[in-house]
C-alpha cells in the first residue's frame, strides 16, 4: 500500500520582465496664470498634495472620475461635489457624506486650505483641484513658464481644410470629390469640364487637319 501524504503543491517558473508605468495622460490646467513649480520628473503625488503651482498657488490632487468644471460653493449638488467630500473625510477633515456642498463642507474645505498654506475660503476655485481616476500621478515633463489654462487652436478649420483638400495629382475643384457640397463649387466644376471638354475638340481638329489626305 502506498502513502498518501497530503501537502500543498507549488510550482515556480522564471521569465524575463521589465517593469514600467501605463501610457501617461495629459493634465490640462484650467487656472489661468503660469506654472511656478512642478514635482520632480517621475515623482509620485498622492491625494492632497500639490500636483503643480500656477502664480505660486498650489493646485491639489483628488481622486474621482468627474473632471473639476466648475467652482464649487455652498449649496451646490451633484457627483463633483460627492467627490469632494468624499477626498476630505478620506483626508481627515470630516467632510460630509453626499453630493450636496454643506456648511459642514465649506469648513472641511477651509480647514484643509489652511495646511495647504492656502487662503481658506471655504470654496473651490474650478482651477484649484485636479481630479483624476486612481491611487496617484506620477509627473512627466514640463518646463516652468509654461501658460496654464485652455489652448485654442489658432487654426480652428485646420481638420475642415485638410478634409477637402483634392487628392494627390487631382486637379483642385475637378472630380467627384471636388465637385460635391456647395452649389458654387459644382458650378464652377462644370465651367471647368465644359472649357477642358472644349479644349480637348480643338485639339482633336487641328490633328485631323494636319493629317495628309490618304
Amino acid at each position: 500500500m502506498t502513502a498518501v501524504t497530503r501537502g500543498d503543491l507549488e510550482a515556480t517558473k522564471s521569465v524575463p520582465g521589465e517593469l514600467g508605468y501605463a501610457e501617461g495622460a495629459t493634465v490640462q490646467g484650467t487656472a489661468p496664470g503660469t506654472v511656478t513649480w512642478l514635482p520632480g520628473i517621475g515623482a509620485t503625488v498622492k491625494r492632497g498634495e500639490a500636483l503643480y503651482k500656477v502664480d505660486n498657488r498650489p493646485v491639489v490632487l483628488l481622486y474621482g472620475n468627474v473632471p473639476m468644471y466648475r467652482d464649487l460653493t455652498k449649496g451646490l449638488k451633484g457627483p463633483d461635489v460627492r467627490q469632494v467630500n468624499d477626498n476630505l473625510r478620506t483626508l481627515g477633515y470630516g467632510a460630509p457624506a453626499g453630493d450636496t456642498f454643506t456648511s459642514a463642507t465649506a469648513a472641511s474645505v477651509r480647514a484643509w486650505q489652511r495646511d495647504l498654506s492656502a487662503e481658506g475660503t471655504g470654496q473651490l476655485a474650478k482651477g484649484g483641484v485636479v481630479f483624476t481616476p486612481g491611487s496617484s500621478a506620477r509627473s512627466g515633463a514640463l518646463g516652468r513658464g509654461h501658460r496654464s489654462g485652455p489652448r485654442q487652436d489658432p487654426h480652428p478649420y485646420r481638420q475642415q481644410e485638410v478634409r477637402n483638400r483634392p487628392a494627390p495629382g487631382r486637379k483642385p475643384g475637378t472630380g467627384e470629390e471636388g465637385c460635391a457640397g456647395h452649389p458654387a463649387r459644382r458650378a464652377q466644376c462644370d465651367r471647368e469640364n465644359h472649357r477642358d471638354a472644349d479644349r480637348h475638340a480643338g485639339h482633336r481638329r487641328r490633328g485631323a487637319e494636319r493629317r495628309p489626305a490618304g
